[in-house]
């Protein structure tokens, strides 16, 4: 059976919650997921710079929504898919753009047709990052241990992301694409 290339990257008709939504590559991500037809859900603790992201959103969709969330608290966590769900039904992809797994074995949740993939993004310049990549320190960092020498740009996530949260990504569970100028691999 064939499939057409662009509808295998589409998220139309599917809800994505982003945490970590009010900046960086968070926010980024936020935009290409409403680019690519998602109702998305915009979750960070900073409540006051999700505003603006979801002015941006909406340019791309009509169907955004912005909630607070801190991803540490799980009454925070309920009542932020509590909001969604409300809104648009049942959340389709959850980017977790901020902190850490919680050590959940994600093939266990293959069978419930639930697939758990991440990003592990290398260096990417950021509003909260910028003065520390502007250092001597940090270019020398860059220039010696990164092979391709440079640091990420935003748009380079993006066709991870849509892989992974797409159809085209379908058979994918518990995988890891690694973004990043090929530092993992250097130190091998």
């Amino acid at each position: 059976m064939s499939h057409d290339f662009a509808q295998n990257f589409s998220l139309a008709d599917r809800t994505v919650l982003i945490t970590g939504a009010s900046s960086g590559i968070g926010a980024h991500l936020a935009r290409i997921a409403a680019r690519a037809g998602a109702r998305v859900v915009l979750a960070a603790r900073r409540v006051d710079r999700l505003e603006q992201v979801a002015r941006d959103v909406e340019w791309e969709c009509a169907q955004v929504l912005s909630v607070a969330l801190d991803v540490t608290d799980r009454a925070s966590v309920e009542a932020a898919f509590d909001a969604a769900e409300a809104r648009f039904g049942v959340v389709d992809v959850v980017l977790n753009n901020a902190g850490i797994g919680n050590g959940q074995r994600p093939l266990e949740l293959a069978r419930y047709r639930i697939r758990v993939n991440a990003i592990a993004p290398g260096y990417f310049k950021t509003e909260m990052n910028a003065a520390f990549f502007e250092s001597d320190k940090a270019k020398s960092y860059i220039r010696d241990l990164i092979p391709m020498r440079r640091l990420g740009q935003l748009h380079e996530l993006e066709g991870p992301f849509l892989l992974l949260a797409s159809d085209a990504g379908g058979f994918m569970t518990g995988s890891v694409l690694t973004v990043d100028g090929g530092h993992l691999v250097s130190s091998i």
